[in-house]
């Protein structure tokens, strides 16, 4: 869902792209830029600045640190999403595992939006709607006092 929400964004942002334009639409460009685009570019980022801290880890402690940093955050958010596959639940492990979930989705998003997938419409599946008839009131008790 998030996947298919983000890449309906980045169709309707191209789709209307003069409203980016500082110029023509004033400090709300400046909000949809920062609140939309920065948002969900910030995979492609993340990305960047793991490769950066990468290819400088060897010239500096700083980037050693960064760069150590990096993966072990990556590497606890992978270990939520094996033990939660499994069907344990780790509190400590979920902040890391949501947001690599959710910046794997802006990027998966932006990868379809560039290969030109569009969603038409969506459509909930909803299921039908059954009465529940509590015991209290199949028995007659519990309506009025």
């Amino acid at each position: 869902m998030r996947v298919r929400v983000i890449a309906q964004t980045f169709t309707d942002l191209w789709r209307h792209r003069a409203m980016l334009n500082p110029l023509r639409s004033g400090f709300y460009a400046v909000q949809l830029i920062s609140h939309k685009v920065l948002r969900y570019l910030m995979p492609i980022l993340l990305l960047a600045i793991l490769g950066a801290s990468v290819v400088l880890a060897g010239s500096s402690l700083w980037y050693a640190v960064a760069l150590i940093a990096q993966v072990a955050f990556y590497t606890t958010a992978m270990l939520g999403f094996v033990l939660e596959r499994a069907g344990m639940h780790h509190k400590l492990l979920a902040l890391p595992q949501y947001f690599v979930l959710a910046n794997a989705a802006s990027l998966i998003a932006f990868y379809k939006f560039l290969r030109g997938e569009r969603y038409a419409r969506w459509e909930p599946i909803r299921a039908p709607v059954v009465a529940e008839v509590s015991a209290g009131a199949a028995s007659g008790r519990g309506r009025e006092r």
